[in-house]
């Protein structure tokens, strides 16, 4: 298991602020009960806009925004290579 920290540059924080706001995520319901299973991966998302805390939830998305979401932070931001086969 990796665990590291690192900080945004405003740059990057304004960039996926941006991004996040493409995908909707404020607009999103919490959960979405139509696909759970028992081999996959939880998506968890949570933020934080003007006192309001928000978290999104999904099993294994195979698109949608919050996998867009999730591979931007994955990817872009913490730099994590995954092969995309592997990634559910």
């Amino acid at each position: 298991m990796q665990n590291d920290t690192s900080a945004l540059t405003k740059e990057q924080t304004d960039w996926f602020l941006g991004k996040i706001q493409e995908n909707k995520f404020w607009e999103l319901a919490p959960l979405d009960k139509s696909r759970l299973g028992a081999d996959g991966a939880q998506w968890i998302i949570e933020g934080v806009k003007n006192g309001n805390y928000r978290i999104v939830d999904r099993w294994s998305p195979d698109d949608g925004p919050v996998r867009v979401t999730g591979l931007l932070m994955l990817k872009e931001l913490a730099k994590v290579k995954i092969p995309g086969k592997e990634t559910y």
